[in-house]
């Protein structure tokens, strides 16, 4: 970089976009990167996402228990903790970060144990089935046989 030689810092935009290597880093530029983006943890999506798709996952577990997902315990301690770490500023919390990743975990464990459920009450041991019960679970048809001269029926 020209303006490290000359002894001038290069703007905060052009850190992000070129990095601090210098001109004798690798000439790859997908293999070169700074020491903070190789840290960078993947995307979330936006916290209110993961509100919504928590409290649908709460839904779903307190209709099987039969009450109302509003009266529980983990929907006010949800509710109460995004509305405790909610930014009102441009500034960079890291107790919401936390708070986020946190919750979209629960979420993906919430969801994962539902579809698990889902799957085990389909596909679980019901004793002895029929071939054409068995065909039909993977999603195959038993051939017809169409019973006419030289069939055995």
């Amino acid at each position: 970089m020209r303006s490290k030689a000359r002894g001038l810092k290069p703007s905060p935009s052009a850190r992000f976009l070129i990095g601090w290597w210098s001109e004798a880093a690798a000439p790859d530029w997908r293999r070169a990167r700074s020491g903070r983006e190789s840290h960078k943890m993947a995307a979330l999506g936006s916290p209110l996402g993961t509100l919504r798709g928590l409290l649908r996952e709460l839904r779903h577990a307190s209709a099987q228990a039969g009450r109302p997902y509003r009266d529980t315990p983990a929907y006010q301690h949800v509710i109460s903790a995004f509305r405790a770490h909610r930014v009102t500023s441009e500034k960079l919390c890291r107790a919401q970060q936390e708070l986020h990743f946190q919750a979209a975990t629960y979420l993906c464990l919430l969801r994962s144990v539902r579809e698990h459920l889902s799957l085990h009450q389909e596909y679980h041991g019901k004793g002895e089935r029929s071939p054409e019960e068995v065909a039909g679970l993977v999603g195959f048809r038993l051939p017809q046989q169409p019973g006419g001269k030289g069939w055995d029926s």
